[in-house]
């Protein structure tokens, strides 16, 4: 925890002296991290971090989704589609970045990073727990687990799998937390499995973000701009298979992993 506090601190600074979206991206990470731990601790004060940082991470989303159409547009269109569509994204991706660095700036931001620190220089054994904790607590995660990835499959809807994506994710930072050395083989397969889950369903939920993006512009254009039009149509449509496809490949991971993720097992 003090490691990702020095880290998020880091972040901060770089981004104030200069936006890169790569910083944002591992700032949010950071911030999933913090509130992930927050989530499984008791107490008025876990859950009142977990909520307040939870809403200066929302701040951030749209810089975030603007970042990662902008990019997923350059590496798709053709580039005489893309010049034509750069100028409106990058329009929007602007005033995102400006709202991030109004939030760095912010009373809010250091208020909150202010009370985290504070909470966590207070008596780590009686807020972290011990050993068996740590398992009794892990275990429960991958119970959660188990019931949300079947309401995913059983749903197919965009509510459910946003929930599993979050749940995987509580799965995985948690088994980070396990030294290296301590590490059994089954945790080591399920830290893998989650890898590859985590980044499917991240680059499933952008195509989702990414789409409902690009249909509020084109409810705003202007028929006159009939390039523009054509290009935006172009790039919904391959974000859509994409979404399709990462889907496909979340659901065959879930299959074929039933018996690695069983919380029943934990201990093997």
């Amino acid at each position: 925890m003090k490691k990702l506090s020095r880290r998020l601190k880091k972040k901060h600074r770089l981004l104030l002296q200069r936006y890169d979206d790569k910083d944002l991206h591992q700032l949010r990470i950071i911030l999933r991290r913090v509130r992930s731990r927050l989530k499984g601790l008791p107490g008025k004060k876990a859950r009142s971090l977990h909520q307040d940082l939870g809403t200066l991470a929302k701040i951030t989303n749209a810089a975030r989704d603007w970042d990662t159409l902008v990019r997923r547009a350059e590496k798709t269109l053709p580039a005489e589609q893309f010049v034509h569509l750069l100028p409106l994204l990058e329009q929007y991706q602007r005033a995102a970045h400006d709202r991030v660095t109004r939030l760095l700036k912010s009373r809010e931001w250091a208020s909150a990073v202010e009370r985290w620190q504070q909470y966590l220089d207070e008596d780590k054994r009686e807020k972290f727990g011990t050993k068996d904790d740590s398992e009794q607590d892990l275990s429960l995660i991958l119970k959660r687990l188990d019931a949300v990835r079947r309401k995913a499959l059983a749903h197919d809807d965009k509510r459910h799998w946003h929930k599993l994506r979050i749940a995987i994710k509580d799965l995985r930072y948690r088994l980070d937390e396990t030294p290296r050395d301590a590490r059994t083989r089954r945790t080591r397969e399920i830290i893998t499995v989650c890898k590859e889950l985590q980044e499917d369903l991240g680059e499933w939920h952008d195509s989702v973000i990414h789409t409902q993006l690009l249909r509020e512009l084109s409810d705003s254009l202007d028929p006159d701009q009939p390039l523009v039009v054509d290009a935006l149509e172009i790039l919904r449509d391959i974000i859509a298979q994409r979404r399709r496809e990462k889907l496909r490949r979340v659901k065959s991971t879930l299959q074929q992993t039933e018996t690695l993720l069983d919380y029943r097992s934990l201990g093997a």
